[in-house]
């Protein structure tokens, strides 16, 4: 019985193990590329931060947000907010 368990330990461990260096050995030979290119992409591709005041002005251009996602915080869920006994505009 001590000699299977043994056995069965250490097949579990060699299987964790060679998953585990497979995992590492394929995250390492992993590269982003380029699809258009197929060009491995590097920092310089990366597109920048926008400054501020970019910022400010794409939000400006914007339509007005519409929507029906408000629900107020006393409201469990979207159809009790319109109940007569919890109602509060």
């Amino acid at each position: 019985m001590r000699r299977t368990f043994h056995f069965l330990l250490l097949l579990t461990s060699l299987c964790l193990l060679t998953t585990v260096v497979g995992i590492a050995q394929t995250t390492a030979s992993m590269t982003h590329t380029n699809a258009s290119t197929d060009q491995p992409v590097t920092s310089q591709d990366q597109p920048t931060r926008w400054s501020e005041a970019q910022a400010n002005a794409w939000y400006a251009k914007q339509p007005w947000p519409v929507g029906a996602d408000y629900i107020p915080r006393d409201a469990i869920n979207q159809l009790e907010m319109w109940q007569a006994v919890t109602f509060n505009p």
